[in-house]
């Protein structure tokens, strides 16, 4: 791969992964097309247009147009090269962004919108339609897989907006000591265990958790009175969404990692539990995955940490071999089978702090000194809603709130700067 290559996909891929935020299109998916459809920026669309995207100037387009000529497949074997008239941009960002609309307007890209397999999104986005090229899925899973471009798809809708809940366990031990640390860096772990649902761990249940049968979470004393636990768990609610559970404040001192020669790493470092399924599920993985980066994305904004530097980002094996924690082999154990490490980790976290990832909704403040938890849960405040196809938030308000007029209270709670939603997207509804 060239410099200018690399440059190319480094400017779009950072435009990519900020727009999937919000318009639901793969990252991956739109780099590849990039790349694909403008020769790597070099075409004459691109350079004389700013058109990374071939989208055709037809009567839906009051702007610009650009006349060049272009090759087309009608018959799925040969190729006729024809004159057609283009879309033009004042720039590049103009142009992903009307890539995006264009699909969303589309009715027949519905199947791309919110995907994030890059397969059956490039299988989708063919099938409708998008080019007549018999082989254009395959070309763009070729680029994809080359050149890496899922690493951008960990900056994603609902996984970089991080479902971010609080549960302080108040009667674990660890909350009670009281103790602080200045934090210097973050531990990465994985349970262990092949039980991906939070309730196992985080309680009592808040409404999204669901019921823990054996009473067996952590928000409670241990037998002999050990101080054990970490600040935040990763990943299922009841409704089989992921979600991050933040479970002591921040900046108390855990029990996670243990010690070593070196010292404890309970005295410096942040701790989170990734729960473990049987190891096999790769949509599963790799959405606990980008919840984990966008968690660590949170916390480096929050505590002016560095990723890239020795020692702010580790796993718990990574510990043990640095003399600061004992000797466990997570995440190790987990993350090759699916093509991930602690290096690609960190380099999602990076990427994602330069792309300029938003910084989350503050949530409410820890208490500052030990408090007995509250004998019963307040109910919950807010329902999940699935997007449906054809959803818009005012047609939403009006099933679930009584009247579409209220859709401003579903954005505010759900953080939308923008009335665009995506199907598959999950949504908190208002419960009064």
């Amino acid at each position: 791969m060239t410099q200018a290559q690399k440059d190319f996909i480094t400017k779009v891929g950072a435009l990519a992964s900020a727009d999937m935020k919000t318009s639901g299109v793969l990252a991956s998916l739109t780099v590849a097309q990039a790349i694909l459809e403008s020769g790597w920026g070099t075409s004459a669309l691109a350079v004389n247009a700013n058109a990374l995207f071939g989208i055709k100037a037809d009567s839906r387009w009051s702007g610009r147009a650009y006349s060049t000529a272009t090759k087309e497949c009608y018959d799925g074997v040969n190729f006729t090269t024809v004159d057609a008239l283009f879309r033009v941009y004042d720039s590049w960002e103009d142009s992903l962004a009307d890539h995006s609309a264009f699909l969303i307007a589309g009715a027949r890209y519905a199947a791309v919108i919110g995907e994030r397999d890059y397969k059956t999104a490039c299988t989708a986005i063919h099938a409708a339609g998008y080019a007549t090229d018999p082989g254009y899925a395959g070309k763009l899973i070729n680029l994809i897989e080359t050149y890496g471009l899922t690493d951008f798809d960990t900056v994603s809708g609902k996984e970089t907006a991080m479902n971010l809940q609080k549960l302080i366990f108040t009667n674990n031990a660890c909350y009670k000591a009281g103790r602080t640390i200045t934090v210097k860096g973050i531990m990465v772990h994985s349970t262990g265990a092949n039980n991906p649902n939070l309730k196992r761990y985080v309680g009592p249940d808040d409404g999204l958790l669901g019921k823990n049968q054996y009473n067996n979470h952590w928000n409670q004393d241990t037998p002999d009175g050990r101080q054990v636990c970490v600040h935040g768990f990763i990943g299922k609610l009841s409704d089989g969404s992921i979600a991050t559970y933040q479970t002591l404040p921040w900046n108390h001192r855990g029990w996670h990692g243990g010690s070593g020669t070196k010292g404890s790493v309970n005295d410096t470092h942040i701790g989170f539990e990734i729960c473990e399924d049987g190891l096999t599920d790769a949509a599963y993985f790799r959405a606990v995955f980008n919840e984990a980066v966008a968690l660590c994305v949170y916390l480096c904004k929050m505590y002016n940490l560095d990723p890239t530097a020795d020692g702010v980002i580790i796993g718990h094996y990574e510990g043990h071999a640095c003399g600061i924690a004992s000797n466990h082999g997570d995440p190790k154990n987990w993350f090759p089978k699916h093509g991930e490490s602690m290096d690609s980790f960190r380099n999602a976290v990076t990427r994602c702090l330069g792309a300029g990832a938003p910084t989350l909704p503050t949530l409410p403040p820890e208490p500052e000194s030990p408090a007995p938890a509250p004998s019963v849960p307040e109910p919950p405040t807010h329902e999940i809603y699935v997007v449906a196809k054809g959803d818009t938030l005012w047609r939403i308000a009006a099933v679930k709130l009584g009247t579409g007029a209220r859709y401003p209270e579903i954005k505010a709670l759900n953080g939308l700067t923008s009335d665009a939603i995506f199907a598959g997207q999950k949504l908190k509804i208002p419960t009064k």
